[in-house]
């Protein structure tokens, strides 16, 4: 019988004791994030906490909270279109155990692994097995003590749902040249040898199965690697017409091959507590072939994935198709697609919630697009300004999910305003998700909007690039009259997230003059 993550972490605090400052460490980490909701060191702060404070923390996280997943009471994936993901890569931090420590310290709630499974190293998303975990993300002191590789798997696992958080799962119909599954299955890739193109397919598969056979024959094994050598050696090779290195692509149109790799998640699924799928296309398919892709992989897997299991559909030309927006549990994203802050960009961003809010209608499950902070933005000030943006424009049905790259982990400044941005955006929970959007605004310099929720009103404001780079913005005064009764005097919270407090003051004449702001900045106001 599989050991549960809530055993495993009380195990692990047994042979593993702390010492009494570990302990001191632990239950005063235990308090601020029960308190809190998460913890707030930034990332050079987390190296230097113990092990023993880790295993502490979660022993006392463990006694107070179920390590199943948040989601596994759910009846289907509604779940998504509220939560918020974070690309998560395990391998830096070297282990298992190592990982799990990051976990509290997350700002959105839903984590996306990248595989952690057998690579080889040129190829880190594309594994070489879809089934062994990697060993070199083994911890040697915990095997020692009795804790297998599945074990750690399932305490990393723990201590993610512990944290709060929906765990899913990188796949790709791409894998590194020297996957087993190609050479024990040719029949799932489409061949090409060089000099004979139009040699047909059954053929080139025979030949690459006698290689095969052969090899084992002489060895008593596979070696993958002497297999790749061989089979290029008799001008061979695994043809991935869309890739320009050298991953694989499985051959989808064959039925034998679309439940092969439906299987993948569902044999992960079976044995880890994984929650949702991150499905990661190639970059040279088309709209149409990614779609027909979508419906061929999901009907193997329909009958058996998990009823609150939802799909992540990657994509760099992924539009509204109603193919897509058929698909049960869908979420699409375009990793390569930036968001620059021009007057037309807002415009089509707010455009673009219109015609969800339109799709969404009478859906339980709804469709969205998330929005992907990518690495290649050097400018911190346009990520936060598009983060802050994501953050505060999404009103009921209108919200498009966070996407965030991993490599934002390692940035403490992004990671001290994103925490002030998610401890308002709580305070204000209930306005955005039960409120109406009432107005939007741009120009050349800056845009704002109002949402409403009864007798409470938010105004956001963000500026906007201007073409060239202005050392100030132009002062600005936003009318609300329209909005509220004439005579009423508001209270104004105004913040500009330099901390998570704001500036108090009181408004009677139904408009905010707004001065003194900067390129890269937003603000947000709340009327009571």
């Amino acid at each position: 019988m599989v050991a549960s993550g809530k055993t495993l972490w009380q195990r692990l605090s047994i042979v593993h004791p702390s010492l009494e400052e570990d302990t001191a460490e632990g239950q005063r980490l235990f308090r601020e994030y029960t308190h809190r909701g998460y913890l707030e060191k930034t990332t050079p702060g987390i190296a230097d906490i113990s092990r023993g404070t880790l295993v502490d923390f979660f022993r006392r996280l463990s006694l107070l909270r179920s390590s199943s997943s948040p989601v596994c009471r759910r009846r289907d994936a509604r779940w998504m279109s509220r939560s918020d993901f974070q690309f998560y890569q395990i391998r830096d931090a070297g282990s298992f155990i190592q990982a799990a420590w990051e976990l509290p310290f997350l700002r959105t709630d839903a984590i996306i692994l990248l595989p952690v499974t057998r690579i080889q190293e040129s190829y880190p998303l594309y594994p070489v097995s879809h089934s062994m975990l990697d060993p070199d993300l083994s911890d040697p002191n915990l095997e020692i003590n009795g804790f297998s590789l599945e074990d750690q798997f399932r305490l990393f696992l723990a201590a993610a749902h512990l944290s709060g958080l929906k765990v899913g799962y990188f796949l790709s119909p791409l894998i590194a040249p020297e996957s087993a599954v190609i050479y024990r299955r040719p029949e799932f890739f489409l061949w090409q040898k060089y000099g004979r193109d139009s040699e047909n397919q059954l053929s080139l598969q025979k030949e690459v199965s006698a290689i095969s056979n052969e090899e084992y024959l002489q060895t008593g094994e596979y070696n993958y690697s002497v297999l790749h050598r061989r089979v290029s050696d008799a001008a061979l090779k695994a043809r991935s017409p869309l890739q320009k290195d050298d991953t694989v692509c499985f051959n989808l149109e064959n039925g034998d091959c679309r439940e092969y790799f439906a299987d993948i998640f569902l044999n992960l699924q079976s044995r880890y507590t994984l929650d949702f799928i991150f499905l990661s296309l190639p970059a040279g398919m088309s709209s149409e072939d990614a779609a027909q892709t979508v419906h061929l992989v999901q009907n193997p897997a329909k009958g058996s994935l998990k009823k609150y299991t939802g799909w992540i559909v990657d994509h760099p030309v992924l539009e509204y198709e109603r193919d897509f927006q058929e698909i049960t549990n869908l979420f699409s994203c375009r990793r390569n697609a930036g968001l620059p802050l021009r007057e037309d960009c807002f415009h089509n961003w707010f455009h673009t919630l219109g015609d969800l809010f339109e799709i969404n209608k009478g859906k339980l499950i709804t469709y969205s697009r998330t929005v992907y902070l990518s690495p290649d933005d050097l400018e911190l000030a346009n990520v936060l300004r598009v983060y802050y943006m994501t953050r505060f424009s999404g009103v009921a049905r209108y919200r498009r999910p966070l996407l965030i790259d991993d490599s934002f982990l390692k940035n403490p400044d992004f990671r001290t305003v994103q925490n002030r941005i998610e401890d308002v955006y709580t305070r204000y929970t209930d306005v955005f998700e039960k409120g109406n959007l009432m107005k939007v605004i741009a120009d050349e310099s800056y845009a704002w909007w109002i949402v409403r929720e009864r007798g409470r009103i938010l105004i956001s404001l963000i500026t906007l690039d201007q073409g060239t780079d202005p050392e100030t913005v132009p002062d600005i005064r936003i009318d609300y009259s329209e909005y509220v009764n004439d005579n009423k005097i508001f209270t104004v919270v105004e913040y500009d997230f330099t901390s998570v407090q704001g500036s108090l003051y009181l408004s009677a004449d139904n408009s905010l003059l707004i001065e003194n702001l900067k390129p890269g900045s937003f603000r947000l106001f709340s009327l009571q």
